[in-house]
């Protein structure tokens, strides 16, 4: 993440590297998915307080459900980060793992995209590119990232050799 961009494989390459080489891939995967956990239950808190100020309330609501919404495309997007990339080294694919994640990842930016088009006071979104100075061609970042895995499709039950 940097600034309002979702960096990709072309920024994490040297962490997947590390991470691969030391079989912590679904370590980091479980973390993404307790960071949603995480976010999910501070919803679940936060819906239980009463406020006297509604103007408070539904800026907290709006904050809670925009952190709960980006780390679940963050975590769907490593879902298929870490899959593409493990599929990268031994040259077959989780293509079910892989399109679940796909699938959950395009919900989850449909539900992003919502919040800030009928969220007036919605903080500005993230975007799936990644930082570039103005004038600068758009750096791929993590919707690119995704978007390379897009082509596996869930043909055989458990895995698929990716056409190159």
């Amino acid at each position: 993440m940097r600034d309002d961009r979702l960096g990709g494989i072309e920024q994490l390459r040297d962490v997947f590297e590390y991470l691969y080489a030391h079989n912590l891939l679904q370590e980091a995967l479980k973390e993404k998915r307790e960071a949603v956990l995480l976010w999910e239950q501070i919803k679940e808190i936060v819906m239980q307080i009463k406020f006297s100020n509604i103007a408070l309330q539904d800026h907290i609501h709006i904050s809670v459900d925009y952190g709960l919404a980006l780390f679940k495309i963050v975590c769907h997007g490593w879902e298929v980060m870490i899959n593409g990339f493990i599929g990268d080294k031994a040259g077959v694919y989780n293509a079910v793992a892989i399109t679940n994640a796909i699938s959950s990842y395009d919900l989850a930016w449909a539900q992003y995209d919502i919040m800030h088009t009928s969220l007036p006071s919605c903080s500005s979104l993230y975007n799936g590119f990644y930082f570039n100075l103005p004038g600068q061609p758009v750096v791929p970042g993590l919707d690119d990232s995704v978007n390379l895995y897009r082509s596996i499709k869930n043909d055989e039950p458990e895995k698929v050799k990716k056409d190159s």
